[in-house]
């Protein structure tokens, strides 16, 4: 209880700097030594303190480089529609690759996926629940 003169405001005592606040509730550690953070099966970003996802981010950047044309990579990730959209659009370029115009939509697909992919390893893209690839 802080110490009241008669007829004042409380005067109250600021801790000083690299001690726990006292007003702070201690923060559960898991036995690994991290910080317990409800939801994080897999630990927290360093950075953010943001729950890591359960999906590995070489994993889905592999996926998405060797098979990036039927959206295997962003289907691992949970992103659907795009995942759908790349499958759509090689599929919709192979059969019109009888005309001029499949070429350049192929060409377009493929430029789209290496960039993803570049976007994957770099840690630019997140899974479908906004969490951190590990």
């Amino acid at each position: 209880m802080p110490y009241v003169p008669p007829y004042q405001q409380p005067v109250y005592v600021q801790p000083q700097y690299g001690q726990p606040s006292p007003y702070a509730a201690p923060m559960p550690y898991s036995p690994y030594g991290q910080a317990a953070v409800p939801g994080a099966l897999y630990g927290v970003d360093p950075l953010t303190g943001i729950p890591l996802s359960d999906k590995s981010k070489s994993t889905a950047g592999l996926l998405q480089l060797f098979f990036g044309g039927f959206g295997v990579g962003r289907l691992y990730l949970g992103h659907t529609g795009i995942g759908v959209a790349q499958l759509m659009l090689t599929l919709f370029g192979l059969i019109t690759t009888l005309f001029i115009v499949g070429g350049f939509i192929l060409f377009g697909v493929g430029v789209w996926i290496l960039i993803d992919a570049i976007m994957i390893f770099t840690g630019s893209v997140r899974d479908s629940n906004g969490r951190v690839l590990r």
